[in-house]
């Protein structure tokens, strides 16, 4: 999880600085979040 948490805030940090949008960068952290769930999921089945 370590890694993901370290991912998530680079991309958080690139995508504050190419545009001002705290909702776009919430939806952004939403999604990744969602996405690292779908693949735990996926990996204890």
């Amino acid at each position: 999880m370590e890694d993901y948490t370290k991912i998530l805030s680079d991309l958080v940090e690139k995508v504050s600085k190419m545009q001002n949008s705290r909702y776009w960068s919430l939806w952004l952290i939403g999604l990744l979040f969602a996405l690292a769930s779908l693949i735990n999921a996926i990996k204890w089945w």
